[in-house]
C-alpha cells in the first residue's frame, strides 16, 4: 500500500509525491493506521491473494482518496511564504 500510494496511477498523480519529504514517514504511518482501522477488507484481500486484483486496486484507490481528505501535511503545496 505504501508503494502503491507513491506510484502515479494512470491518469492521476500519486497521493504522496506532492508532500514534503518531512511528511512522508508520518503519512505512511497514519495511512497504514487508517487502512487497518477503516479498510481491513482491502488489507485482507491483498494478503489472501498475494496480488493486487483490479477490484482491490479500485477499493485501495478509493481508500487512499478518502485518507487524502483527512491527512494534514506540515506545509501545503499552495502555501506561500512571506519574504
Amino acid at each position: 500500500m505504501s508503494i502503491f500510494s507513491a506510484t502515479p496511477q494512470e491518469g492521476r498523480p500519486s497521493w504522496v509525491r506532492p508532500l514534503e519529504l518531512e511528511d512522508i514517514a508520518r503519512y505512511e504511518k497514519e495511512m497504514l493506521d487508517h487502512m487497518r482501522t477503516r479498510h481491513a477488507d482491502v488489507l485482507g484481500a491483498i494478503r489472501t491473494s498475494g496480488k493486487l486484483e483490479e477490484d482491490t486496486k479500485n477499493k485501495l484507490s478509493a481508500a487512499l482518496d478518502e485518507f487524502a481528505k483527512v491527512f494534514v501535511p506540515t506545509k501545503r503545496a499552495d502555501d506561500s511564504q512571506a519574504a
